[in-house]
């Protein structure tokens, strides 16, 4: 799924004029990269139409409001950078404040509305969880902790693609008036969301590099240091003599270093070792028991090798691309391990984008596509484009099955 932006920071700040009456606490808002972005009816536009009707505001009253508050904001981050947010539930205030924002766009030509979806889970299925969530942030008084029916939640707080978000206005739209008329807009309001988060924000990639400490020192390299512990352990069970065990160890030690491992096991190495001061373990757990370098470190208690474990189950060297796949580059093609961060490659849009990062992950197994004669081996959530019932989809390898 697309992000609109990723967030560099978030800052709260008093509500004075200065900074546009933009806080996170009380109003739910924040910049991200240069667009303002706000949702729920937390946001200021929302406050100023449900304080307005509860004050007793005109109509017109409101709306001379919303046309100050728009004016700051244009001001504050750009007309290009600022949008209108009108969303769809079952709350009377949401379509109240949708009432407003359509006509403050319709009043005023140059701003424009986009729709969007509050997201508390990424599956429609979660929705009992979240329930039960917001039950126990008030100590199980609430409600005595009783689960509503499905057909009875205000709102379906997961993102919603634009069929879905057209749905759900078109389950609203014959029960308020204001809406007649409105189908046009709505919909220009839903590829709109879809055109900021593909051309006005950057590609937003979860960075599932391992985060672990670095055992490093001046004298000796973090796998330098994992091999002096493996070979002790060799020595210690009396493997080191057999050539079975030795071949194995140098396998698992290759791969460990090309995948740059070493830290993980010297991490486990610790961990173990200082809890079994404390609790019993057992012989091993998963793929994990098919290391012979987890058994000489203690780590696990099983012999790989008497029972015929493998060791490329619980690690390997599975990759999608090798190092001399050719990416097109504003240079001409360029090896995928020549590649550096900041060249800029052709992506799946046309667009020439620089490269941010570059990461090597290991998969417990892959996949083996063959398209036009050729082998192509993938990790699992290796995405590719397919043509589906006539129409382009991106899916992930595993979704081929």
């Amino acid at each position: 799924m697309k992000s609109w932006s990723k967030i560099a920071a978030i800052e709260v700040e008093d509500e004075t004029s200065d900074v546009f009456d933009i806080t996170v606490e009380d109003n739910h808002n924040f910049f991200a990269d240069g667009i303002l972005v706000h949702n729920c009816l937390g946001g200021i536009y929302s406050n100023r139409i449900l304080r307005g009707n509860a004050l007793g505001s005109s109509f017109e009253d409101i709306q001379a409001e919303l046309g100050n508050l728009s004016d700051r904001f244009v001001d504050a981050v750009g007309q290009e950078n600022f949008f209108l947010e009108i969303q769809f539930n079952r709350l009377e205030a949401q379509h109240e404040v949708n009432r407003h924002l359509l006509e403050h766009a319709r009043r005023n030509s140059d701003l424009r509305l986009v729709a969007t979806a509050d997201s508390h889970y990424y599956h429609p299925d979660l929705w009992e969880a979240r329930e039960l969530y917001r039950g126990l942030g008030w100590g199980g008084k609430r409600d005595k902790m009783a689960l509503p029916k499905r057909e009875d939640l205000k709102c379906e707080l997961y993102p919603k693609n634009a069929q879905q978000m057209w749905d759900e206005y078109m389950l609203h739209r014959d029960n308020y008036d204001f809406y007649e008329g409105q189908d046009e807009v709505v919909r220009d309001a839903i590829e709109r969301t879809h055109d900021i988060a593909w051309e006005m924000c950057d590609d937003t990639w979860i960075d599932t590099t391992v985060k672990l400490p670095d055992f490093t020192k001046p004298e000796r390299t973090a796998f330098q240091q994992l091999c002096d512990k493996v070979k002790a352990g060799m020595v210690d069970l009396g493997l080191d003599k057999k050539p079975e065990y030795v071949e194995r160890i140098k396998e698992e030690l290759s791969d460990i270093k090309h995948l740059g491992f070493e830290n993980y096991f010297l991490v486990m190495n610790e961990v173990f070792h200082l809890a079994a001061d404390r609790t019993l373990f057992g012989c091993g757990r998963g793929s994990a028991a098919g290391g012979l370098v987890n058994y000489v470190l203690g780590i696990t208690q099983v012999d790989p090798i008497k029972y015929g474990l493998l060791w490329a189950r619980f690690l390997g060297r599975h990759r999608c691309l090798t190092g001399e796949t050719l990416v097109m580059t504003k240079a001409g093609p360029k090896r995928l391990d020549r590649v550096e961060i900041g060249d800029l490659v052709l992506t799946h849009t046309g667009e020439l984008k620089p490269v941010t990062d570059h990461v090597q992950a290991s998969h417990d197994i892959a996949y083996k596509i063959k398209v036009n004669g050729e082998e192509i081996v993938c990790a699992p959530n290796h995405k590719w484009i397919v043509e589906r019932r006539g129409e382009r989809v991106e899916i992930m390898a595993c979704e081929f099955l």
